[in-house]
């Protein structure tokens, strides 16, 4: 069993799998795969197996890897890619969770629990994601 924490004021909230990444100027961009909507309130045509980039500044020490999943939980985006696809600043509003395999989340309900653990962490530096806030369940 998968357990999901919506929280209500958050604008967009995705379980996303990282396909790759590439550099622009003085960001990190993340290539996504949608694997689930969970809330969008402007993107209008996203849905699963959409491509949507997350993007950090390069300063930042906390980045995603590719082929892992995560649950993203943010403002809308305020930008659009070269498709017109909206993307997503991943900044110290944001909250990133590294989505564990089946074989790190040895129990739904450890899973469970972990979920229950999440609270705010209000340490954000230089607009990154607060180190606190992105880290796995293991």
């Amino acid at each position: 069993a998968v357990f999901i924490l919506i929280l209500p004021d958050l604008l967009s909230e995705f379980l996303v799998e990282v396909l790759d990444v590439s550099f622009k100027s003085n960001f990190r961009l993340y290539n996504t795969n949608v694997v689930r909507l969970l809330k969008s309130s402007k993107d209008t045509r996203v849905a699963a197996h959409s491509r949507r980039v997350f993007a950090n500044r390069l300063q930042c020490r906390e980045q995603l890897e590719v082929g892992q999943q995560y649950l993203i939980m943010g403002k809308d985006g305020s930008t659009t890619d070269s498709h017109g696809e909206m993307q997503y600043l991943l900044d110290s509003t944001t909250w990133v969770e590294l989505v564990p395999d089946a074989q790190k989340c040895a129990s739904s309900r450890r899973y469970e629990l972990n979920l229950r653990r999440l609270g705010r962490h209000d340490s954000p530096s230089q607009g990154c994601i607060a180190t606190a806030m992105l880290h796995s369940f293991s």
